[in-house]
């Protein structure tokens, strides 16, 4: 269960992979510990990191801060 079942009400249900613009950053990460707590945070790490490492990502690599910055790296 990725972020997408977490989130639901406000983050990226019914947003299939545009989602990733939007959340898969800091500010991503950010909004889903304001809506659903660390647990969301965490949660929401976990799945933006494996989705990165499926595009050639690696712990080292520039994390995006938001969602203009996540349109500049081309993990898409």
């Amino acid at each position: 269960m990725g972020m997408g079942m977490g989130m639901g009400m406000g983050m990226g249900m019914g947003m299939g992979m545009k989602h990733r613009f939007r959340c898969h950053n800091r500010a991503g990460i950010e909004e889903a510990r304001r809506l659903i707590g660390q647990s969301g945070a965490q949660a929401a790490l976990l799945d933006i990191v494996s989705d990165y490492k499926e595009e050639g990502w690696r712990p080292g690599c520039h994390f995006p801060d938001d969602e203009s910055d996540y349109r500049k790296t081309g993990l898409f």
